[in-house]
C-alpha cells in the first residue's frame, strides 16, 4: 500500500509518496500530474524513505548539494524510466535540452528518439527535484515546461546557480561525462583509479586485472571526463551458465563523487545487458559502505541478504543486492 507524507518547502507544500521499496512520488501541491502514480488506497504514514527524502530536501533547500539519493521506486513505462534514469545523471548546476537528451538516448539505444517523446516523459516525472526534471530546458535556453510551474523552475535553477560557482552550465551535452568500454590496453589507467579508490586489502592485483580484462564475458564500463578515467563498473556476464550479471567492481574517483556517477554506470549496464536477454543482476558491498548501498538502491536493487564475515581485513559482513527486470512482451 502507498503511504503519503507532507513536507513544507520554501517553494510551497510538497506531498511525498512511497512504499516499502522506495519513494514513488514527490509533487508540489497542486502541480500538473499531481499524485498521478499514487494508488487510490493510500494512507498517511511515516516511512523510513520519507525521513531520507526530508533530509535530502533539507540539504537541497539550504544550498548544500545532497550527497545521497533516497531509495526510488519509479513507476512508468520502460521508455519513461529510461528518461528518468538519464535525468538522475544531470549534475547539480547544469542544464540540458530535450533535444540533447533525445540524441544521447538514440545513440545509446540505436533507435530514433524524439524531443517530444522526451518532453512527455520529463513532464510525467513522478519524483520532482530528486529526479531533476527542472534541469531540462528548451532549445536556445528557454525555460519551457515544468509541472511545478515555471516560477518554481526559475527559482530552483537560481538556487543551484547561487551554489555552483555562480554559473549554470548550459548547452551541448557533450560537456557531460561519457561512458565507454575499456580493455587491457587501458590497464595503467585502471590500476591508477583502483589505487585511488580502494585500500590495499580490497584492491585487486595487477595480475587479477590482466586475467579478467582478457576474458570475453567480462566488461569494463568506464566513465570518462574527456580522456580522464573517473569511474567504473566491472561486470561478469554469466549468460548460459548462471544467467545473471555479477557486478564485480564499482569505483568513482574521489574528486568526482556525489554526482550520480555510480548510478549512471549501473543503469547503463542494465540497459546493455537486458538487450542481450539478461534480466537478473547481483552485487555486494561492505556493510559500512553506505554510499554504495544507496547507489544500488537508487538503481532499483533490493537487499537480498546479509552475509557475515564475507570481507576480511577488516572482518566485515557483505550486503548482497539483487535487481530483477521483468522482460518485456516479445522478449
Amino acid at each position: 500500500m502507498d503511504c503519503i507524507h507532507h513536507y513544507e518547502s520554501p517553494l510551497g507544500g510538497i506531498t511525498l509518496a512511497g512504499d516499502e521499496n522506495g519513494l514513488t512520488g514527490l509533487w508540489f501541491d497542486g502541480q500538473a500530474h499531481f499524485a498521478a502514480t499514487l494508488s487510490a488506497d493510500h494512507q498517511p504514514k511515516m516511512l523510513p524513505v520519507f525521513t531520507e527524502a526530508e533530509q535530502w530536501l533539507d540539504r537541497y533547500f539550504s544550498g548544500k548539494i545532497p550527497d545521497f539519493t533516497p531509495a526510488l521506486n519509479l513507476r512508468g513505462t520502460p521508455f519513461r524510466r529510461l528518461v528518468w534514469a538519464f535525468l538522475l545523471t544531470i549534475p547539480y548546476g547544469r542544464t540540458v535540452t530535450y533535444g540533447e537528451i533525445a540524441s544521447r538516448l538514440a545513440a545509446r539505444t540505436g533507435r530514433p528518439v524524439s524531443a517530444q517523446a522526451v518532453g512527455g516523459a520529463v513532464g510525467h516525472n513522478p519524483v520532482s527535484l530528486i529526479v531533476p526534471c527542472h534541469r531540462v530546458i528548451g532549445a536556445g535556453g528557454s525555460l519551457t515546461g515544468y509541472a511545478g510551474g515555471l516560477d518554481r523552475k526559475t527559482q530552483l535553477l537560481r538556487l543551484e546557480q547561487q551554489y555552483s560557482c555562480g554559473k549554470l552550465i548550459t548547452g551541448d551535452i557533450s560537456i557531460m561525462y561519457t561512458i565507454k568500454k575499456l580493455d587491457i590496453e587501458s590497464l595503467d589507467a585502471i590500476l591508477a583509479l583502483e589505487k585511488l579508490c580502494f585500500p590495499v586489502p580490497d584492491r585487486w592485483k595487477e595480475e587479477d586485472w590482466r586475467r579478467l580484462l582478457e576474458r570475453d564475458r567480462d566488461t569494463y564500463y568506464a566513465m570518462m571526463d574527456g580522456d580522464r578515467l573517473i569511474g567504473n563498473v566491472f561486470i561478469c556476464n554469466w549468460l548460459g551458465e548462471h544467467d545473471y550479471v555479477k557486478i564485480m567492481n564499482v569505483s568513482v574517483h574521489p574528486d568526482y563523487r556525489n554526482q550520480g556517477i555510480a548510478c549512471r554506470l549501473l543503469n547503463r549496464v542494465t540497459e546493455d545487458m537486458t538487450q542481450l536477454g539478461m534480466y537478473r543482476f547481483c552485487g555486494e558491498t561492505r556493510s559500512t559502505n553506505t554510499a554504495m548501498q544507496k547507489a544500488f538502491e537508487a538503481c532499483g536493487y533490493k537487499l537480498d541478504r546479509i552475509e557475515e564475515h564475507y570481507f576480511q581485513d577488516p572482518d566485515e559482513s557483505a550486503w548482497k543486492y539483487v535487481l530483477s527486470i521483468q522482460p518485456q512482451a516479445g522478449n
